[in-house]
């Protein structure tokens, strides 16, 4: 077989995090949907690991990737990670019909072999991504806003930078919220800056006490903030804005947010900006 990839499975996006690939033009980063695929339906159980003529194979025959590429001859492997289930797949196609069909079942129980050590080796090397996060985390600290005790833009800039290479190495998800304060100026005017600077710090412990043990706060303004959720998906993203909402209501501070997902084709960058504009658009809103 040709064309070999490592996939990454988030929600229905299939995303392809390394690939050898001299017949599609398939590279790493490339998105395809799940739903769509040969491995979708392999996972599921629906049809065999080692197939040599895809067009003869009753549960790939009319899957929709068919119709986007020309597969004669398939291989799937699950790769699932301990505690964590299914990560991705190992696959390999090509265009023509395997010419022995036999040799290619053989190799089965060898390609299932590499497809546990594959499973084994990303589970270590999520775990040392993780623990380098922590590390990151950490070293964050030292770049932190004197005023409320959280990460300056700095240390924001190099969080989103950080978090995106572990997105594209893994295909991770991830969420960006950022806040900004309503009326900080008039608390300034009536109540002096002391009370607004007050204002600022309570709403930085907010969002300390709020949020996931994995996510990072920062203060990236005057009275904006922003928060990274690294391999959130939509429903966490959109738990911690009602969670926030909560919060800060209950504590008496009024605030914007606005919330994005990364997609999987998206740089963090991106999905900030997008947060950001959701954020001004909820603020505007509140002012009608």
């Amino acid at each position: 077989v040709s064309t070999w990839m490592v996939t990454r499975v988030v929600g229905d996006d299939w995303i392809i995090l390394a690939a050898n690939d001299p017949n599609y033009g398939l590279q790493a980063g490339t998105v395809l949907k799940w739903s769509d695929s040969f491995c979708c339906r392999m996972v599921e159980g629906l049809g065999p690991r080692v197939v040599p003529d895809a067009h003869a194979e009753p549960a790939y025959r009319d899957a929709p990737v068919g119709f986007q590429l020309e597969i004669g001859t398939y291989v799937g492997l699950p790769l699932a990670i301990e505690g964590e289930g299914l990560f991705g797949t190992l696959c390999g196609i090509q265009p023509e019909v395997h010419p022995d069909p036999e040799r290619l079942r053989e190799l089965g129980p060898v390609m299932q072999m590499i497809a546990q050590q594959l499973s084994v080796n990303l589970a270590l090397d999520l775990e040392r991504s993780r623990l380098q996060r922590r590390l990151d985390v950490a070293e964050a600290l030292a770049q932190y806003d004197m005023l409320t005790g959280i990460g300056n833009r700095r240390a924001w800039t190099q969080a989103v930078d950080t978090e995106q290479a572990r997105c594209e190495r893994f295909g991770h998800p991830a969420g960006i919220l950022v806040l900004d304060l309503d009326d900080l100026k008039v608390v300034n005017d009536e109540d002096g800056h002391a009370a607004g600077d007050d204002l600022i710090r309570r709403a930085a412990g907010v969002l300390r006490t709020s949020i996931r043990g994995s996510d990072q706060a920062f203060r990236i303004g005057g009275d904006e903030f922003a928060l990274l959720l690294p391999e959130a998906r939509e429903a966490a993203v959109l738990e911690t804005v009602a969670r926030l909402d909560e919060a800060f209501v209950a504590s008496g501070i009024p605030m914007s947010i606005g919330a994005a997902t990364r997609r999987a084709d998206e740089h963090l960058e991106a999905t900030a900006a997008r947060a950001d504009a959701a954020m001004y658009a909820r603020k505007a809103e509140r002012r009608r």
